[in-house]
This record gives structure tokens, sequence and C-alpha cells, in this order.
């Protein structure tokens, strides 16, 4: 219980006790600046506060504004009646707070008094006020104070322990570790803590205070402030959990997240970065680079910071770091980020983020690997491709060509058949490798489409004359048709489609025994294509195709059974690579079919319609045309049975002729005599006809301009474009084609 004299003189107001005795209100005492006030407390005023006193006696505190005399002057105050317990009894205490627009018309040397303007402290702040007598242990507490703790003050009022007991059980210690620090050590008194209301629930404070020390060193008061921080808490402890579900997010994040300041100190360092560098988080934070890796990655860092911080933007990159002895690959980005503390200055940070992709890394590398390892493969294959066809195409040109020369002599009529025998067979082993060097070339993806004009009734025309011994053999039929809705001249690979239509036309013949074979060419109504959509078709009454082998049709080296092969021949390949051709021209091919009654191949491809005046002028070449001058030919060949055979056709068109056995040869000769035209092969010992070409042409003058056609074994797709590059002037592939040799040597010997 309170002393009434001490409750009194703890108060920094003026202050009277009063009580109710006998049912009447007396004033039990006053503190001396009650008494500099106002002097006696008039018993008067009592009658004048009876229904404020009684409100405080029975129902608690009440405050009213007040008109007082006093000392013959009417003063207003603030009064606060406040309930509270002494040693023998229950009170009244009434303290006043002077009313401000009434005091300030009290004399100035009053206005300056301490005591009041601790009272409009006291009235005018935000937060709670204390006064704590160490010696006495009693505490004054304002009205804030009580009302951030919803607390009563016959419950608040009186010793330090009320307090105590209202601190979180988690805070105590603190608080009164912070406590004993000021008192006994002088340290700034200035904690945080959490008090409980009378509602039960827990409010957050900050309590700041300033003790006095008597002579001896003795702690004796203690007077301070209390603030209601609860929002500013609330706030601070919502902004944390947002730090941590944002760390969270990126701790789960397959990526490594780093975060730097202004100096290049770490400041984030996220889960996954943890794994990826063997790096733990709190080695990294608060470190440079160069504290946690190898001294060339560091470097590298800094000098991708440098360059952002200079540049701005993203810096997208791969970077290799080792870990556990192992390259590790990644995929990382740097940007600036704007930082601005509190009460400091903007700071330019930099956010760093990456994604292992060793994984990733490594598939590339073996697939670089495996990309050369194929292309190396395709290499060796083009190579073996073009030295077997010169070697295979070089003594077939001599057996073709000795054949036709010989079926030009004069035969009796059994060696006509055998000699005619020789040729057809030699033909034939020409076709299958043919056959093998179309399908090696689409399969490597060399074979290029060209697009030129050309007349679709000539391809169609030039396909008949082509198979006409053919079908005069087997007794047969050719028939066309052209629907008038088809474009006579269109743009296209004539060559290819010529060579489509062959094969299906080929085969149409050698599986038909009677009746005809017909082309028909219409357009594909059903096509949605910027071109016009031309369908052939070539159609049989031949032996047909049963509906379960239909499907075997276009696969490579599979044809319809056994005995097929026997009975007719072939690779297997012509219509799989009827297939990849029509494929690669943007078409497509297929066939219906019934068993013994024949079958029809169609195939669709864009072509686009052209201008006549497109078209170059053809040479012809007729019997009754004026013979070729004779010509001085330079012939460079390595082979002696193909320099027999060139010799004696050219020799029969009425030429004369050198030879030369390699490259060297043909570039002393062509210096040493004037020739018309050099016929030149590829492969040669000492120099190829490639470079050979070359150094010819580097001779200048007449040199430049000499007629140089390349017949060779090799063909290849590209051979051609090489041939022209290295500077020859046409391209003739062996076996001799004497109708083609001799249009080219009309063609460049004008």
């Amino acid at each position: 219980m309170l002393n009434a004299t001490m409750l009194l003189n703890a108060m920094l107001t003026p202050a009277v006790l009063i009580r109710l005795v006998d049912q009447q209100w007396c004033v039990l005492a006053q503190n001396q600046l009650a008494t500099d006030k106002w002097g006696a407390f008039a018993e008067s005023e009592l009658t004048q506060m009876i229904e404020a006193l009684e409100l405080c006696w029975y129902e608690g505190k009440s405050t009213e504004r007040r008109r007082m005399d006093y000392s013959g002057e009417t003063q207003f105050i603030n009064a606060v009646f406040s309930p509270v317990s002494l040693n023998d009894g229950r009170a009244i205490l009434l303290h006043t707070v002077p009313v401000s627009a009434d005091r300030l018309r009290l004399p100035i040397s009053e206005r300056d008094n301490l005591a009041t303007r601790f009272n409009l402290v006291v009235a005018g702040s935000k937060g709670g006020i204390y006064d704590w007598n160490i010696v006495e242990d009693q505490v004054y507490w304002s009205d804030r104070m009580k009302a951030i703790l919803g607390a009563s003050s016959y419950q608040f009022l009186g010793t330090a322990e009320a307090f105590w007991e209202r601190v979180h059980p988690e805070d105590s210690v603190m608080v009164d570790d912070a406590l004993q620090g000021h008192l006994v050590h002088c340290w700034p008194f200035d904690v945080e803590c959490r008090v409980r209301t009378d509602a039960g629930y827990y409010v957050w404070i900050n309590v700041t205070g300033q003790a006095v020390w008597d002579e001896a060193g003795r702690a004796t008061r203690l007077a301070g402030s209390v603030v209601d921080i609860t929002d500013r808490k609330r706030a601070q402890m919502e902004i944390q959990e947002r730090e941590k579900l944002i760390e969270s997010i990126l701790d789960a994040l397959p990526l490594n997240v780093v975060v730097k300041d202004a100096h290049g100190c770490i400041r984030f360092f996220n889960e996954q970065a943890e794994k990826t560098t063997g790096t733990l988080r709190e080695q990294a934070i608060g470190r440079t680079d160069f504290e946690i890796f190898p001294p060339q990655v560091a470097m590298k860092n800094m000098l991708d910071d440098m360059r952002l911080r200079k540049d701005g933007g993203t810096i997208i990159l791969e970077e290799n770091i080792q870990k556990d002895h192992a390259d590790v690959w990644l995929l990382a980005g740097k940007k600036m980020l704007t930082y601005h503390p509190a009460g400091g200055q903007v700071e330019s940070w930099i956010l760093g983020f990456s994604i292992d992709i060793t994984d990733r890394k490594l598939s590339e590398i073996a697939l670089l690997a495996a990309k050369e390892t194929a292309e190396n493969a395709v290499r060796a294959k083009s190579d073996f491709l073009s030295t077997m066809s010169h070697e295979i195409r070089t003594p077939l040109n001599s057996v073709i060509g000795t054949a036709s020369l010989l079926m030009d002599s004069h035969l009796d009529a059994e060696q006509r058949v055998y000699v005619g025998l020789v040729k057809q067979s030699g033909e034939h082993l020409l076709g299958l490798i043919n056959d093998i060097l179309d399908f090696s070339k689409l399969e490597a993806g060399k074979m290029l489409v060209e697009r030129e004009p050309f007349r679709v009734s000539g391809q169609l025309a030039l396909v008949s004359t082509i198979l006409s011994s053919q079908l005069a053999a087997k007794g047969l039929t050719l028939k066309s048709h052209i629907s008038s809705k088809v474009p006579d001249v269109v743009y296209g690979d004539a060559h290819k489609l010529r060579q489509v239509l062959l094969n299906l036309a080929s085969n149409a013949i050698k599986f038909t025994s009677h009746g005809d074979v017909r082309f028909d060419v219409v357009l594909d109504r059903h096509a949605n294509t910027g071109f016009p959509m031309m369908c052939f078709s070539v159609s049989d009454t031949g032996i047909g195709i049963p509906a379960d082998k239909i499907g075997l049709l276009f696969n490579e080296f599979s044809q319809v059974d056994a005995s097929t092969t026997r009975k007719f021949g072939g690779t297997g390949l012509g219509l799989a690579i009827c297939k990849k051709l029509v494929g690669i021209m943007g078409g497509d091919i297929g066939v219906t079919s019934e068993h013994g009654l024949g079958s029809r191949f169609w195939f669709t491809i864009p072509l686009e319609a052209a201008d006549a005046a497109l078209l170059e002028p053809q040479v012809v070449i007729n019997n009754n045309q004026k013979a070729q001058l004779p010509l001085s030919i330079l012939v460079a060949e390595d082979n002696p049975s193909n320099q027999l055979l060139i010799r004696a056709i050219l020799s029969k068109l009425g030429h004369k002729v050198a030879i030369a056995k390699n490259g060297l040869e043909v570039v002393e000769m062509a210096q040493q005599s004037r020739y018309h035209l050099i016929l030149m092969d590829m492969q040669m010992p000492e120099m190829d006809g490639l470079e050979a070409t070359r150094t010819i042409r580097a001779l200048g003058g007449i040199y430049h301009d000499l007629p140089i056609i390349a017949l060779t074994a090799n063909a290849l797709e590209g051979d051609k474009g090489r041939v022209l590059e290295a500077g020859m002037n046409d391209y003739l592939s062996k076996p001799i084609d004497i109708v083609k040799l001799k249009d080219a040597l009309l063609r460049w010997s004008d």
C-alpha cells in the first residue's frame, strides 16, 4: 500500500488526496506544488466536485475541465480523479493538467515553471511517462502508459514488480540485463520487449530511461518514456516473413543466385549456389570472390562486374568452374540492381544468376564429336564412291566404247550378236552403278534441286525417244496425255523429273509383256500450295503387284519377291531413288495396282508456270547439217585402254588427236602446240585435271579462253561444280556418249 505523503511527493503536478469519511468528503493532504499553487485546498471546492468524486469513488477515474478560484483569481484546470489504495484504506487522488488556452494568460515566469513544462510534455506525448523512486520502490505512470496496457490505476500504480510481472517470459532476462547494465555500469537504457495487457494479449513497447545516482554512486531514481511500437514491430515481422519467403523461393529455384554490393562483397548466396560451388552460405556472405574462388575465376568475375558497371544492361555468358576436380559449366547472367539504404546514398549492386548446364555441355561435346565422326565417315564414303566410280567407269568406258566402235565396223551376223551382247551387258552394269551412286548422293543430302524453265511436253517426248528401243523390243506402245490446264513451260528441275519418269517407265516396260504404257499429266485439284501441283502418272498393263507387297516397293534394296529378282533383275533401288528425288523436289509419290491387271505409279511436284521466251535455243544436229571441220584436240588420259578408245572415236569423227598421260604433260603440250580444245580427265598421276586447268588458265593470253572439257569417270554430285570452278567450260562423264561428245565439240569449237 502507498503512504499518502510518499504518493503526493512523487507527483510532479499539484495534487490532493481526498477521502470519503462518514459520507463527507475531506482533504487528507496535498503536496507542496498544490500549496504553492492554490494555498489551502478549499472545502467548498469539494462540494462543487461532488458529482465527479462520486463517479470516481464508485466507478473509476474521471477527468473534467473545472473553474477554480484561488488567491483572488480564477483558474481553469483539467482535473484528473484517480482511485488509489493507501495503507489505511482507499482514497481519491486529484491532480491537474493546466488548460493551455487559459495558461497562456499567466505570467511568463510561471509559464516557464519546470512543473508546467513537464505537465505539457506528459499531456502532449504519444508515449507513456514513468518515474520510479528506486529507494522507496514507488512508480508513477502517466495515463498514456495505462492506456497502452489497458490497465486501471488501482491495478497499475505501485511497485515496479507490477510492471515486471507483465513482461513476456522470453524477454524478461533481456530487460533485466539492460536495466542492471544502466544502473550499475551507466550503459544506455533502451530496450524493446513485449508486455501483457489486461485483455491477456501482448503488445510491443520501447522503454528508455535515465537514472539519478547519489554521492555513493547508488541509483535512487529512474525516469523515462514508454512508446507503443506494436505496429512497427508487426510491420518489421511482416517484412522479415516476406524476406524469409523470398529467400525460400530463391533457395527452391534450380538457379544459382548471388548478390554483391557496391564493394564486391557477397550479400546473398542461395542454396543452389552452395551445391554448385561447394561453398557454404556462411563462408560466402560478407566475402569477395577472391576470398572463396580460385584467382582466375575471381579475376574473371571482377572484370565482368567492371564491364557491367561501366556499360550497364545485362551480361549473358558461359562460365567454366572446377568442383571436386571436375569441370562444371554454367550459363550465367549478371544485371545491375539499384539499392537505396535508409538514410544512405543510392548504391549499385550486382545480381548474378546461373544454371548448371554441364549435362547439356557434355551432350553438345559428344554430339560434336559424333558429328565430326559422321562427317569423316561421309567424307570417307564420298571419297570411296568417287574412287569406285572412277575405277569402275574407266574399264566400262573401254568396254562400251569399243563395243560401239565394233558395231559400226564390218561384222557378220554372229559377231554383231556377240558385240551387241557385250554392249548391252556393259550398259546394264552402268545402270546399276548409276543407281547406287544416285542413292548414295541422295542419302548424303548432297543432291541439289535446280530451277530452270523447260517444256513438260518436251521431257515426255525425250523419255519416249530414249525408251523407244525397249518398247520396240517388247512390241509395246507408249501413249502420252497432257491436260489442257497444265502449262507447257514451267520452272523446275527437268533432269530429276526426267530421271523419275525414265525409272517408272522402264519398270513399267520391264513388267509388261503385252498392251501399252501410258503417261498422264494433270493438275492436282486437292493441292493447297502457292504453286500448281502437277500430277504425273505412269500406267501399264503388266503383272501388277499383290496388295500385301505394295508397302515394300519404295524401300531400299527390296522387291516384291525373289522370283521377280531372278526373272527381271535390278538392284531394288530404282523406286527408292524415285521417292527421294520426288521428296527433294517437294512432292509425294504413290502407287495403285491390281495383281495381274497392271499398275499405276503417280507422283506430284510443284511446278510454277514460266514464260516460253525464257527457254534457251536448242542446238539441232541432223544428218543434213554440214560436217564439222577437223579439230586439233589434246586429250589428257592416263589409262591406256581409254587412250586407245578416245583416239579411235575422235579419229573416226575426223579430228586430230594428241595424248597426254598426266597433268604436267597437258600443261607442257598446251604451251608447245596450238590446240582447238582440250579433253581433260580429272584423276591423273603427277598433277590432276583440276590443278592442270588452273595452271593453264594462269598462263593468261590465249590460254584464258582455250576450251577445256572435263571427260571423267567421276559422276558424283558436285563434280561438275568443281570442274567449272577450276576453270573448265563443260563436263562429260564416262562411258563416253558419242552423241553428247559430238554436241560438245560442235558447241565449243566455234
